[in-house]
């Protein structure tokens, strides 16, 4: 052997025991930091190796024990290749040692995250310690049966590499996969979950979403003439048959139709990605970083169905519209084309800012079809074809008319209707709500700041640049699906570009995933098959790991959830920046002064349970079916007001109680109030978003005058405090009217049903 491959030779020789040095060492201090754990905690050594502080100890003793340390990892650089050498060759003790290497450097880089998130979650590190635990063990176990563990897996590798055994493979995967998705986001208990997000938000973003709304149209109401709704006219109509569907108009009914609705949004998003890209490791990797950043990120925290529009189930639909126009990309039939223009109309009716967007991708690829030579013949060959080509532009809008038509009738063109519907709109481009994109630069938050710039700039240039390419002939034409892509997405994110909060790009940026992933796999064409296969892997198994260690994914209360009672358990639930805890958390800080001496009971306990009140997610959903049952004034509502009537309710959960006295609501503005515990004692904060809302409630009580009005008990408190006039100006005002104009005339349980004077 030359003299430069001998020294080349013993370069890679000591390099490689540096590494295996250095991951031991590493495992040495993390075992011995694990079992001083256990010692009394007067031990001056308990705690202070490796987690709490980055050396092993203080004062006389760092320097010897450095430099013991120094000279083992010397000893083993320089001895330990010459004694495998003596017991398993020159060159077979390397071969042997770079599977050993590869799993030993894995674990220790779990065990360093798990570390890592001991230290991030500092409140709760309880899970991230019980992996550090389980991962030491399993470094222990890996050194004691390394030549079974390496036996049986490099029979499992040679079993899968198998030539006869790839298609069946494959199948099983594509399935595992869409079970992976499933598993992921499944509620096994999701009466528990509801019961939190009562606990956590009172469900006040559910009540707007769909359940108002909702329950207006249910019961005969028309959207924007005796109603408003925030999200328009579909989502609370088309959601809300659903729930009925599933055996009737429940809250439990709906969440579980946004839940179902979000999991087969992910499979069919999986399916798509792995017939497009025609790779199932990306497809997967692009389904698990769209899983975490769209649903488990800061701004939804810490429960991502607590905000429904915030979930895929605000844009659900486009994934159809997405599946066929590449059908039609790839087998060319105009029925893929016109259902593409049925989608469009449905989600213009479902939520009208996603369906003109929807609406307005449709209508580039057709442009892109009549601009393109190679993509012309498909939609227009000869005159008698201009009528299909007038039919693909004009099915969307007409369509759309059709269905709002259906649930508005004539009222649909009045212009009453156009000025409700924008009701919403102009409140935003008013200013209220909204959020500069440069707001992240200005608090500092860089990173989120140069994603929600970045995102638009991948759009823009996807577009010119594969659409140029397409225009050219330089690529072929079937790549415009990506451009189709782009501009969807650019479309949506405008909700990002009108309410910048430093995560609100995640709401929108499903599409920005998909064409990264688009981009992955051109760039990954240019690899070897096997290097393509490895790469997409290792994504994938990055991907999963970012999901499954994100503190939110791991207080989920899906089936992978470890803990039994994952709604209350303190090791995985997750609780707001500067809170004690998030059942109550709006209401627990409240200051006394506000308060008065009782509730609307008569009592002075107002039941702003922590989690550590309950002792299971059976006591959650025990407590949330007892508080959240108002059957008692259900009954005097349904009693006094006749059922064709409309019943005006001022209460917390209003909402509930009509849906219980199966009545319509009486105000147009419906939630009125923003809900809070009923056992609390103070008044509740009136839902207004402008001056216009207070004014038009007040003209419409004026002029209907409802012979009963239910407000709460409490609000009868004689000597209310001056301060409420201030704070809660609004509700004050129609309260006030309610005491001059109304006297009670019977009680229920929390509800005084005031009936008008003659």
């Amino acid at each position: 052997m030359t003299l430069p491959r001998t020294i080349s030779r013993t370069l890679f020789d000591s390099t490689l025991f540096a590494f295996l040095i250095v991951i031991e060492s590493i495992q040495a201090m993390a075992l011995l930091d694990w079992l001083l754990r256990f010692l009394p905690a007067k031990n001056p050594w308990t705690g202070k190796i490796f987690i709490e502080h980055a050396y092993l100890a203080r004062g006389e003793h760092e320097g010897v024990l450095y430099l013991v340390f120094i000279g083992l990892c010397a000893a083993g650089l320089l001895g330990a290749p010459s004694l495998l050498e003596k017991r398993w060759g020159r060159e077979e003790w390397r071969e042997r040692l770079k599977p050993f290497l590869a799993v030993e450097l894995l674990l220790t880089a779990l065990l360093l995250s798990a570390l890592f998130k001991t230290i991030v979650y500092d409140a709760h590190p309880e899970f991230a310690r019980t992996c550090y635990g389980v991962l030491l063990t399993a470094l222990i176990f890996n050194k004691l049966f390394w030549p079974k563990i390496h036996r049986w897996g490099s029979a499992v590798t040679t079993a899968l590499s198998l030539p006869y055994n790839q298609p069946a493979l494959r199948k099983l995967a594509d399935v595992a996969g869409v079970l992976l998705i499933v598993a992921l986001l499944y509620l096994p208990n999701p009466e528990a979950a509801l019961g939190r997000m009562f606990l956590g938000e009172q469900l006040h973003h559910f009540d707007i979403f769909i359940m108002a709304p909702g329950w207006a149209a249910m019961s005969g109401a028309v959207l924007y003439k005796d109603t408003i709704s925030q999200y328009g006219v579909g989502v609370p109509i088309v959601l809300g048959h659903l729930a009925q569907w599933l055996g009737g108009f429940t809250y439990l009914n709906a969440f579980l139709v946004i839940v179902w609705g979000c999991i087969i949004y992910f499979v069919l998003s999986f399916v798509l990605l792995r017939v497009w890209l025609g790779s199932l490791t990306l497809a997967l990797a692009g389904i698990l970083v769209a899983i975490r950043t769209n649903m488990f990120h800061p701004g939804v925290l810490p429960f991502p169905f607590t905000y429904p529009s915030a979930t895929p189930i605000r844009y659900v639909w486009d994934i159809l519209f997405f599946f066929l126009l590449f059908f039609h990309l790839r087998h060319r039939r105009r029925e893929f084309l016109l259902g593409a223009g049925l989608v469009c109309g449905f989600s213009t009716f479902y939520l009208d800012s996603t369906g003109i967007f929807m609406t307005i991708a449709l209508y580039a690829y057709l442009l892109a079809h009549l601009c393109m030579d190679q993509l012309r013949s498909v939609i227009y060959r000869t005159k008698r074809d201009l009528a299909w080509v007038a039919s693909y532009f004009l099915l969307a809008p007409v369509f759309a008319v059709v269905l709002f038509y259906w649930a508005e009738g004539t009222f649909f063109f009045s212009p009453r209707f156009w000025h409700s519907i924008k009701e919403y709109v102009k409140y935003f481009l008013n200013g209220a709500g909204t959020i500069p994109m440069y707001d992240s630069l200005l608090t500092q938050n860089f990173l989120d700041g140069t994603i929600g710039f970045l995102i638009p700039l991948v759009y823009i240039f996807t577009m010119l640049f594969v659409g140029t390419l397409c225009y050219f002939k330089k690529i072929k034409a079937e790549n415009i699906f990506v451009v189709v892509l782009c501009v969807y997405g650019l479309g949506i994110y405008h909700y990002y570009v009108s309410r910048s909060s430093i995560t609100n790009f995640y709401v929108v940026g499903l599409p920005f995933i998909w064409v990264i992933c688009y981009w992955i796999h051109l760039a990954s064409r240019a690899c070897a098959p096997a290097l393509r296969r490895k790469a997409g892997m290792a994504l994938a198994a990055l991907a999963l790991y970012a999901l499954l260690t994100n503190h939110m994914f791991i207080s989920y209360p899906n089936l992978l959830n470890w803990s039994r009672n994952p709604t209350i358990d303190p090791r995985v639930t997750q609780i707001p920046a500067g809170r004690a805890s998030y059942f109550n958390h709006l209401f627990r800080e409240y200051p006394d002064a506000f308060k008065l001496s009782a509730n609307s009971l008569g009592e002075t306990f107002e039941g702003l349970f922590t989690e550590k009140d309950f002792l299971s997610d059976d006591e959650v959903k025990a407590w949330f079916r007892q508080e959240f049952d108002f059957k008692e004034d259900a009954a005097m509502i349904s009693r006094l007001v006749p059922a064709t009537a409309k019943a005006a309710v001022i209460s917390s959960f209003e909402v509930k109680m009509l849906m219980q006295a199966k009545r319509q609501p009486f105000f147009y503005y419906f939630p009125l109030v923003n809900s809070r515990p009923l056992r609390m004692r103070n008044f509740v904060v009136g839902f207004f978003h402008s001056p216009e809302y207070l004014q038009n409630t007040m003209r419409q009580m004026q002029e209907s005058k409802p012979e009963y009005i239910f407000v709460e008990k409490i609000f009868l408190t004689p000597n209310i405090p001056s301060a409420y006039y201030y704070d809660s100006a609004e509700i004050m005002k129609i309260l006030t009217y309610v005491y001059q104009n109304y006297t009670p005339a019977e009680l229920g349980r929390y509800l005084a049903a005031m009936k008008r004077n003659p």
